[in-house]
């Protein structure tokens, strides 16, 4: 990684993106690509910084900028005082794609900053520097050292960073989308713990995704880059409305056709949908049988908090309504035939004196030998728990 300089005391700097938590490399396994961040400085009256391509769309301010931040930390390395001038940073990805633009942001703030300090730190400890400011090594690994890396921990905060051996065939497909996700968040909804199982298949993967990834082995690439851990818990921040409505239909009907029915789509939608969410989930959400679609115990469990998650915005909606004085929302009544016929009719003249046009859609539950089972199955579909 070269500075040039098209005129006197101009700096240019160039400094590679990458991916990393390929599989189960989480926190560990970095890949440059040959997408870049493009770091220019220039002599001026203060220090200020400029964003332009798919940067601009970056709300940090200049204290949290990643490229500020590691010229001010080489600074204070050096033991100098950063000059005055204007940087300009551009990319042409925005950030909170997974493409490590706050590693390479970091790193080329350390270089740009050592440079303009004298050139005083070694490049091992620039490397360190980074990493400990990103909190995580393979980013700013990738983005300082370029081509593909390991990074395991050693002794007293430092690192080893292996490099890993790439098929020369091996191409990236960047597939940007058009919403970011912060690293924080994504961290956040992380377990904090796995059973020792899952941690075993997890382990398991890593010599066979290496070994794909050096062979370009489409089948060992397939079966590595499975990740038992990281991937499904982060669904509930990149999940789409739609394919959480898709998933919820399929789930009731057990077949992608009546679940398109119902939701007054074309099959293909649905079918896209689901699999989308098993793509980024990295496991089936549901078992094709002769019998129609079976979900797993993991699928039955999402739809439910899907389903609480559903009501809850749909109470909260109805909340503000209330504010306003309207109406909205609707109310559910699940009922015994007993209840249905004796009792409700007359609940149910009492609410309309009050509330005359506010929809009520009342549901027969069936009678005591299949009540536990289609109990259940009704409090999931209308987002009640145990305790409700």
């Amino acid at each position: 990684m070269a500075f040039s300089r098209k005129q006197q005391r101009v700096l240019r700097l160039q400094v590679p993106a990458s991916t990393s938590n390929v599989g189960p490399g989480f926190d560990c396994f970095s890949i440059a690509v040959d997408h870049f961040v493009d770091l220019r400085w220039e002599p001026g009256d203060r220090l200020e910084i400029e964003r332009k391509g798919g940067l601009i769309e970056s709300t940090l301010t200049p204290g949290r900028d990643p490229v500020l931040r590691g010229m001010r930390r080489a600074a204070v390395l050096a033991g100098g005082t950063l000059p005055p001038g204007k940087i300009t940073v551009e990319s042409g990805f925005p950030p909170g794609r997974g493409l490590g633009a706050s590693g390479a942001g970091l790193v080329g703030g350390l270089l740009l900053g050592n440079r303009l300090t004298g050139s005083q730190i070694k490049p091992e400890d620039l490397l360190s520097e980074a990493v400990a400011l990103e909190g995580h090594p393979e980013n700013a690994t990738a983005s300082m050292l370029g081509g593909a890396h390991w990074s395991v921990p050693r002794a007293k905060g430092e690192w080893l960073h292996h490099p890993v051996q790439l098929h020369k065939e091996l191409r990236f497909l960047v597939v940007i989308p058009p919403y970011p996700l912060a690293t924080g968040r994504a961290r956040e909804v992380l377990p904090t713990s796995v059973s020792l199982q899952r941690a075993v298949d997890q382990a398991r993967r890593t010599p066979i995704l290496l070994e794909g990834l050096r062979k370009l082995d489409p089948e060992l690439i397939r079966i590595g880059i499975q990740d038992e851990i990281h991937v499904a818990p982060r669904l509930k921040l990149t999940a789409t409305w739609a394919q959480l409505q898709s998933l919820v239909a399929v789930h009731e009907t057990e077949n992608f056709t009546l679940a398109a029915r119902r939701l007054g789509l074309a099959q293909p939608t649905v079918h896209r949908a689901v699999s989308q969410l098993e793509q980024e989930a990295g496991r089936a959400l549901f078992e094709r049988t002769v019998f129609g679609l079976v979900p797993t115990r993991q699928t039955r469990a999402l739809v439910q908090a899907v389903m609480l998650a559903f009501k809850e915005l749909d109470q909260a909606d109805s909340d503000i309504a209330e504010l306003d004085g309207g109406q909205t929302g609707r109310i559910v009544v699940g009922a015994l035939p007993l209840s249905r016929s004796v009792l409700l009719p007359r609940a149910l003249v009492r609410f309309r004196e009050t509330r005359p046009h506010h929809p009520i859609q009342v549901d027969q539950i069936y009678p005591a030998q299949k009540r536990g089972v289609v109990l259940s199955r009704w409090r999931w579909r209308h987002g009640l728990t145990s305790g409700d």
